[in-house]
């Protein structure tokens, strides 16, 4: 038997571990306090998603109503990149120790409001472009589940929606490609923060 065969079907893996990586109380109570203040100092729009014809970012409500910032790669906010990067390297080295070259895009902060609707159907964080080059996805919950109701952050595995706690400062690392949704908020206002890292095409 071909050896590589061979050893493919005879690994052993990693039993009884979820597809995604969770680490609750990554974030202080201090750090959340910092990154709600990013909220209420950068600007927002309105989220989009690539049009059917592929050729530019749209806004799509049915699929997706959220509002987005950007957290630009500068000194104010280096602490938070090197503290991606170290959870990225933790759930990285447990779960997948896929080849990563880093965070090609700035961290992005995310709204979900109830009087929108807000919520992003199944989908995953692989696309065209730069994006094909994702390989691993965090989100952080940084709003209190007090703050809100509904918004339900889930993950598809094995046909079964894997429902996130809702935790202040929780993290989930999951690979890019993995669908995800956020279930619509019923009332008050999700914050969370995502970043996408990259790596050399999958082969």
């Amino acid at each position: 038997m071909n050896k590589v065969f061979s050893d493919f079907i005879n690994y052993p893996g990693k039993p009884g571990l979820k597809d995604f990586y969770e680490k609750q109380n990554f974030l202080t109570p201090e750090e959340l306090t910092t990154i709600e203040s990013y909220f209420d100092k950068l600007e927002m729009e309105a989220g989009a998603t690539r049009s059917e014809q592929g050729k530019k970012n749209v806004a799509n409500n049915s699929y997706r109503t959220s509002r987005v910032g950007w957290i630009p790669k500068q000194d104010a906010y280096r602490w938070l990149y090197q503290r991606m990067g170290e959870l990225v390297n933790e759930a990285n080295s447990t779960l997948w120790n896929f080849d990563l070259f880093g965070m090609a895009e700035p961290i992005q902060l995310t709204e979900y409001h109830a009087e929108e609707e807000g919520h992003y159907d199944w989908h995953t964080d692989v696309g065209a472009g730069r994006t094909s080059l994702r390989k691993l996805s965090i989100t952080i919950q940084i709003s209190p589940p007090t703050d809100y109701q509904g918004g339900e952050l889930q993950f598809m595995s094995r046909r079964l929606p894997q429902t996130a706690e809702k935790i202040a400062g929780a993290a989930y690392v999951f690979p890019s490609y993995l669908l995800h949704r956020v279930k619509p908020v019923s009332q008050g206002m999700r914050r969370s923060i995502v970043v996408w890292v990259s790596g050399p095409p999958f082969r």
